[in-house]
Order: structure tokens, then C-alpha cells, then sequence
């Protein structure tokens, strides 16, 4: 009989354990992780010696529950235990009332200037009202907890903070509802029109519910993540806003894309009898986390407390890529629009300065200097072959080779990168090499099945959305947001100078 666990099942459950620790408090993980993991691993190596393997699943057990229970334990102390976690929902829910009720007067104040706009006379009635301001209480009541939870993460400081989270909720849950499934008062005017009177509500939701908070919780000291001020903060977060819709709204024109699968996925599908409705939704699921991977992870980079200027450029092209891996092109807008070549034109730059920003991260991460020399005059030559891609129909399987040759030259500088970072830096830039390496490699991979097999791609799509518009074909992109959001968290990537 073996006295020792096997050495790769023994790493591989320490790393899992490991891994679950990040459910204590971080100042709980710092002070004692190590000292648990060293712990786990010699009761797996001592229990397999009396057991094997058997040993190691009565071990597995009674540590998940015992992790579980004091987990939580230590997360209610850590937040100043029970008393002060149901005075936190407290807070919400009454901010999120107050911000209910502001909401649902904001919003008859919308549907009457929607009527006037389309030339109609309103009536309404104070039972009407009363309806309208008691769904505004509902809709709004969980978001007031949400806020309390997040708020740490909502960029701003004072009132700013709830404007910004209402342009969140703004652009998340009203303006595409309002853009795409139009019914009841939304049809009476243009889409415009409808979110222009609409948008103020979900702003002025953010600003009573920050108020209330703010009324509510004076004493609390809460750690404020550094912001831009003044017109630097209002030019960056309409940026952000903008962005993030494009995503949003783009993500929309993918699922409501039909068929949502490729033909020929459907018909391996169909003759192995897997339930297409069940692919369908685990496609938009994925499609989904995708989409929060990016915008969610580069958000948090944005607002780390370093912030020095390269996380910001960091974010903004995860988010100005993201947008553009988003959009599937216009012509999933022609019910907004009569015609759709101007918008075409917009969505291939969308495209293309989504590309750019990928580009010129690879060049420049993570110390934001062009290196190796060689990355200089390659960016230019991109620029030039950009500005050509946007006025001059290419060939799809041109367009393919030259972006797979330029994003491998940018995945080959952050190799000489690494090679040449001394021991201490290489553990903080291996995690997003390794992110981008597989987002390149499969990126190219599903191009070259996409140019051989063409019922792999979506009908109608065509360019970079035809290796985009289905969620296998995203999921290598999500791994460049993740790896660089765990080297920020895991080794602090940019709390020290990198060379």
C-alpha cells in the first residue's frame, strides 16, 4: 500500500481548499490562511495514509461544513456581527422605498410627457397615480439593499455615488426594454424621446437613495475607492455609460438573434437528440456571464484604489473591446431605424476601435510602455491598416489573417515581457499571460474552423462578430478580464513599480 497521497491529487486539493478560503474576511485570510492550508495538507497526506482515498472524502466533508459555518461566523464579525448586518438591510430597504416612491412619481411625471409628445391629451387619475407609485415601491425596494451591499464599488463620492448607480440601473434594465421590447406608453413616441424622459427617473432613484443612506448611516466611516473630481469625473463616467450601454444593447441584438445557434451546431445537435431548448438557454447564460465578466471585472479595475493611469487604461479597453465584441452590427437595429449604411459605418469603427484598444494593451501592459521597440512602429502600421478596414471592404478571410497576426505579435511582446521581469515581478504578470495567450490561441482556433466550416457561423453575421455572436466562441475572451482582475486581487499588480 502507497504511504503517500499521490503528489498531483494532493496539490490539486490544497489549491482547492486554498481556493475556498477566500470566503473569510481578507484580514482573516492574511493572518491565518497559510497556517490553514499548511494544516489541510497534512491531514490529507495522514488521513490517506490510514485510508486512501476514502479517508480523503470523510476529510472533504467535515471540512466543507466546518468551513462553512465558520466562514459565515467570521463574516458576521467582520461586519460587526448580526446586529449590525440587519441594521444594513434595514438602511436598504427603507432607501429603497424612499427611492421607489421618487421613482414611481418621476415615472407619471415621464408617461405624461410621452402622451404630450405624441400630440395626445393624458388623463390620468389619482388611482392611476397610486397604482404607478406602489409598483415604483416594489421595483425599487430590492435595489436599496443592493446599493448598501455595493456601494463600496460604485464609483463617486456623496450624492455622486447615487447618480452613478443610477445611471447603472439605467442603462442595465430601462433603456433597453425601451429600445427593444416597446409596449404600453413606449410605442406612443420614438425611442429617443421615451429614454430621454424615462432616463431621469433611474437618476433620480440613485441620488434619493444615496441621500437616504447618507441620513440613514452618518457614523459610518465607509472606505471611499479614489475618483476622478469634477469634469474629469463627469467626461469619464458619460464614457463609461456609454460603453456599457453599447454592450448591453448589443448583447440584446445576440439574443434576440434567431437562430441563436449556428446552423451546423443545430444539426450535430439534432442528430445526437440534444434538446435544443436547453442548448438555447445554456448559450444565453453563458453569453451573459460573459458580458458581466467583462464589464463587471474591468469596472473593478477601474476603480482599485491605486489607480494609477495604466488600470484605467486597462478598463477602458476591456470595456471599448467588450462594446465591440457586443454588437453583432446594425442590421439588428433596423426597427429603430429607417436606414442602417450610416449606423453599418458606426459599428464597424465600434469594431475596429475595440480592436485598436486590444492591440495597444498588449503592447503596453501592464507598465504602459511600449516594449519590446519593435511594438512601435507595429502600432502604427495597425493604425494605417484600421483607417483602410473602415473604407474599404475586405475580404473576411484577409481580415482574419492580418488580426490574428497582429494579436499575435501583441501575445509574443507580453512573452518577452515576462522573460525578461526579474523573479519577483514574473508572479504577477503570469496569470495574465496565461488569460492572454488562451483568448488569442482560441481565438485563432475558432477562426480557422469558422473559414473552413461556415455553417459553424451565424447567418448575417460577418468580420469579428461571426467568430463573437455564439457564446463558445466568446468564452477564450472572458479569460483576459478574469486573469488580470485575480493578478490584481492575488499579487497586487499594481501596488509596486514594474520595470
Amino acid at each position: 500500500m502507497n504511504t503517500t497521497a499521490p503528489r498531483p491529487f494532493l496539490t490539486l486539493s490544497t489549491q482547492f481548499y486554498c481556493a475556498l478560503l477566500i470566503l473569510y474576511p481578507r484580514p482573516f485570510r492574511d493572518e491565518y490562511g497559510p497556517h490553514m492550508a499548511q494544516v489541510f495538507r497534512d491531514c490529507c497526506r495522514d488521513v490517506y495514509r490510514q485510508s486512501e482515498m476514502l479517508g480523503l472524502l470523510r476529510l472533504w466533508i467535515s471540512t466543507l461544513g466546518d468551513l462553512m459555518i465558520t466562514a459565515l461566523e467570521e463574516r458576521l464579525t467582520h461586519h460587526g456581527g448580526p446586529a449590525n448586518v440587519i441594521h444594513k438591510i434595514g438602511i436598504g430597504l427603507a432607501a429603497g422605498l424612499a427611492g421607489g416612491a421618487v421613482a414611481g412619481l418621476g415615472a407619471r411625471l415621464a408617461m405624461r410627457g410621452v402622451s404630450l409628445s405624441s400630440g395626445l391629451t393624458p388623463n390620468f387619475t389619482l388611482e392611476g397615480t397610486l397604482n404607478i407609485v406602489i409598483v415604483g415601491l416594489v421595483m425599487g425596494l430590492p435595489f436599496g439593499p443592493a446599493f448598501v451591499a455595493l456601494r463600496q464599488f460604485i464609483p463617486g463620492n456623496g450624492l455622486w455615488k447615487g447618480l452613478n448607480y443610477g445611471v447603472i440601473l439605467f442603462v442595465i434594465f430601462l433603456a433597453p426594454p425601451f429600445l427593444f421590447y416597446r409596449e404600453g406608453e413606449a410605442t406612443l413616441a420614438t425611442p429617443l424621446v421615451t429614454v430621454s424622459l424615462f432616463g431621469p427617473v433611474a437618476l433620480a432613484y440613485g441620488l434619493a437613495v444615496q441621500a437616504i443612506v447618507m441620513r440613514l448611516d452618518p457614523q459610518r466611516k465607509l472606505a471611499q475607492l479614489p475618483s476622478p473630481f469634477g469634469l474629469t469625473q463627469i467626461l469619464w463616467f458619460i464614457l463609461f455609460a456609454l460603453v456599457l450601454e453599447l454592450s448591453v444593447l448589443g448583447t440584446i441584438s445576440i439574443l434576440s438573434h434567431m437562430p441563436r445557434i449556428p446552423p451546423g451546431i443545430v444539426r450535430t445537435m439534432h442528430d445526437a437528440s440534444i434538446p435544443f431548448a436547453f442548448v438555447r438557454d445554456t448559450n444565453i447564460w453563458l453569453i451573459n456571464l460573459i458580458a458581466l465578466g467583462y464589464f463587471g471585472v474591468s469596472a473593478l479595475i477601474f476603480w482599485h484604489r491605486s489607480r494609477p493611469w495604466m488600470t484605467r487604461f486597462t478598463a477602458f479597453a476591456l470595456f471599448l473591446f467588450g462594446g465591440a465584441l457586443f454588437n453583432t452590427g446594425a442590421g439588428y437595429y433596423d426597427d429603430l431605424v429607417a436606414d442602417i449604411s450610416t449606423l453599418q459605418r458606426i459599428f464597424n469603427g465600434i469594431q475596429i476601435a475595440g480592436l485598436t484598444s486590444l492591440i495597444a494593451l498588449l503592447y503596453l501592459f501592464p507598465n504602459g510602455r511600449f516594449s519590446p521597440a519593435w511594438t512601435r512602429p507595429l502600432i502604427v502600421t495597425w493604425g494605417l491598416w484600421a483607417t483602410l478596414w473602415l473604407w474599404v471592404p475586405l475580404p473576411e478571410p484577409v481580415i482574419f489573417v492580418v488580426l490574428t497576426a497582429f494579436l499575435g505579435t501583441g501575445l509574443a511582446a507580453q512573452a518577452n515581457r515576462y522573460r525578461a521581469a526579474s523573479l519577483d515581478e514574473r508572479p504577477r504578470l503570469r496569470w495574465p499571460l496565461i488569460g492572454f495567450a488562451i483568448a488569442i490561441l482560441g481565438f485563432a482556433l475558432i477562426t480557422i474552423l469558422l473559414l473552413a466550416f461556415p455553417d459553424l457561423k451565424l447567418p448575417q453575421v460577418n468580420g469579428l462578430s461571426s467568430a463573437a455572436t455564439f457564446s463558445l466562441y466568446m468564452l477564450p475572451w472572458l479569460c483576459i478580464p478574469l486573469s488580470i482582475g485575480w493578478a490584481m486581487r492575488r499579487y497586487r499588480l499594481w501596488d509596486a513599480a514594474l520595470n
